[in-house]
């Protein structure tokens, strides 16, 4: 059986940001806490990537996102 290889981490720059915060938002759509703070769908589609931003998005001001290739 082959196993899967080490994923390759690197930088992620400025033209990362949005498709790194659209990630982040898929990965937590059924998470229990956001889903709590918004339990609309639309409410999710349209805040969750403010939340994204105000969490992660300085990682890219800063050289401090990173991602995998």
């Amino acid at each position: 059986m082959e196993s899967n290889p080490t994923p390759v981490v690197v930088k992620a720059g400025p033209a990362d940001r949005e498709r790194s915060t659209a990630t982040l938002g898929t990965a937590f759509t059924s998470d229990p806490f956001i889903r709590w703070m918004f339990p609309e769908p639309h409410q999710y589609l349209t805040y969750f990537g403010q939340v994204g931003q105000f969490f992660a998005g300085r990682a890219f001001d800063h050289d401090a996102a990173y991602r995998t290739e």
